[in-house]
């Protein structure tokens, strides 16, 4: 009988990461951004400055940028030139599109923002991606300017995780890595000089007025929703 290896974890490398990405970009109806876009601006426009020059970082295929345009004049930023591509061709000329980057080319941008959209991008990322990730952001933010990250709230990873019967690894369908609470999704921005200035839990995929009262009832009594939206900014000085 053949001895076999057993079944573990996967650990993520940046060419896997890229690999299931690529995959992922084939399939348009499954980006949390073409699904909930708009219910994420509608929650979230409210904290831009007025007259914003915003940064969509970690734009993907550009279905959120594709609607921030529409409010406010928008750069995006991604470490996929495939995800780059297509964001040209769902956007197409606009006016308020600013410039698509990917992310070896931000160091020399010469430009900085007055906010950053960072959605459901930081449960992605890997150990070694945390903090040259807050640096390249708080670089490109004025002083005072703001980040506005999304991110599931406090999900349990293994209710995703799936099995590779090929390499006999298990890991998340959609690549998440880790899983944030209000204080620790607070505190990892903390760490890295942001200040604090909202933490609030949603649910984005909430239609209609009934469902988004509960939303905001859940909020109210203390209640885990299941997205979580951090606002942090630069400090002025």
């Amino acid at each position: 009988m053949i001895a076999l290896e057993p079944i573990e974890p996967l650990e993520w490398t940046d060419e896997q990461v890229s690999s299931i990405w690529e995959y992922y970009s084939t399939r348009s109806e499954m980006y949390f951004t073409n699904l909930f876009g708009e219910q994420i601006l509608e929650e979230t426009t409210r904290y831009l400055p007025n007259d914003a020059v915003v940064c969509d970082y970690g734009c993907g295929a550009g279905f959120l940028l594709k609607r921030l345009v529409e409010h406010c004049v928008s750069s995006g930023v991604d470490h996929t030139r495939a995800n780059l591509e297509k964001t040209a061709e769902i956007i197409g000329p606009h006016k308020n599109l600013a410039g698509l980057y990917h992310i070896s080319e931000i160091e020399n941008l010469g430009r900085v923002f007055d906010a950053i959209y960072f959605v459901e991008t930081i449960e992605h990322l890997l150990d070694h991606h945390i903090a040259p990730t807050m640096e390249k952001m708080y670089a490109l933010l004025k002083p005072g300017g703001i980040i506005i990250c999304t991110t599931p709230h406090d999900e349990d990873l293994s209710e995703q995780e799936v099995y590779c019967p090929t390499t006999r690894k298990t890991f998340h369908r959609y690549q998440h890595v880790r899983s944030f609470t209000k204080d620790s999704l607070r505190k990892d921005f903390e760490n890295f000089g942001f200040e604090h200035v909202i933490s609030f839990g949603t649910d984005f995929t909430a239609r209609g007025f009934k469902a988004q009262m509960k939303t905001r009832l859940r909020e109210y009594l203390g209640r885990k929703n299941p997205h979580l939206v951090c606002i942090v900014k630069r400090p002025k000085s």
